[in-house]
């Protein structure tokens, strides 16, 4: 985690003659490059920017990192609140060939369970696509305060899931199941009735 200190002055806009002042008078002979620790920050402070960034650069950078910042990520719960991985399909295109495969599905179920796990009974919305019935059952029993699901192409969901997303989450009020062929009209006639 050691990256550059933000505050540097960059080489290349000083040549230029432009960029942010930077406190050194024009002449001042340069300070050899420093570099700090990032992972030294304060939880809170790290939890603090970890709220300002997307679910990809959560994920994929800050939980990535080092231990200190999986650890002040996961101190927050509410970081977790919502796994929307609908930008990411859109941006691929609805008809990726690889969405199909068994890899693929284990790989959006991870992402669901690890979701479910650290927002620890605080996920609120789930937009995601080939889901499976067991990774569903198990965020919906993760997850009583679910408002948002939306599993739209998710051949594996079954009414076994359904029923039990319609048990364990009571304040459900946007259920998006479009192109999940195993789910049947029983399951959410269940829905309704509870």
């Amino acid at each position: 985690c050691l990256l550059p200190d933000p505050q540097r002055e960059n080489p290349k806009r000083k040549a230029s003659g432009g960029g942010m002042a930077t406190g050194r008078e024009a002449g001042e002979p340069a300070m050899a490059e420093e570099e700090r620790d990032w992972a030294d920050l304060t939880p809170v402070c790290l939890a603090e920017a970890f709220s300002r960034l997307g679910p990809e650069d959560l994920w994929r950078g800050a939980m990535a990192c080092c231990r200190a910042w999986r650890e002040a990520a996961r101190s927050r719960p509410a970081l977790f609140a919502a796994l929307d991985l609908e930008p990411a399909f859109d941006a691929v295109g609805a008809d990726a060939a690889e969405w199909w495969t068994p890899a693929f599905q284990r790989r959006v179920d991870a992402m669901l369970r690890s979701a479910a796990s650290l927002a620890a009974g605080e996920l609120r919305e789930v937009r995601v696509r080939h889901c499976s019935d067991d990774a569903l059952a198990f965020a919906a029993k993760s997850s009583p305060q679910l408002s948002i699901l939306s599993i739209q192409s998710s051949p594996s969901v079954t009414d076994r899931s359904m029923l039990t997303v319609a048990s364990c989450c009571p304040i459900l009020t946007e259920l998006d199941i479009s192109y999940c062929y195993e789910v049947s009209y029983k399951s959410l006639e269940f829905q309704q009735s509870i």
